[in-house]
């Protein structure tokens, strides 16, 4: 049953952005790497240099995308957290007015 009422550990929250951002510079070295064994293999003649060259694109683009779906878990969730704050800022200042909820 719903109360009504949403309940945000602010503390948590900012928590998790700073987990998503050091997840992110994890994968922005990866995707480094990945670069920089691409260009190795792009001067590389054969199959194997073809291969490795594909796979490269494969996960710079897949990092790539992941990285964006992080940003914008981290954007959201701070959008949330300034809203609720506000809100809450909001409720507080009317009840410490005498002007209740």
């Amino acid at each position: 049953m719903s109360t009504g009422t949403v309940n945000i550990d602010y503390s948590a929250a900012e928590s998790d952005i700073t987990k998503i951002k050091q997840a992110i510079e994890k994968l922005q070295e990866s995707k480094k790497s990945i670069s920089s064994l691409n260009s190795s293999a792009s001067s590389m003649t054969g199959k194997t240099a073809a291969a490795i060259v594909e796979q490269c694109t494969a996960l710079d683009k897949s990092i790539s995308e992941l990285i964006d779906q992080l940003d914008a878990s981290a954007s959201a969730i701070h959008k949330t957290v300034i809203k609720y704050r506000t809100e809450d800022m909001a409720k507080a200042l009317k009840i410490r007015n005498g002007g209740g909820i």
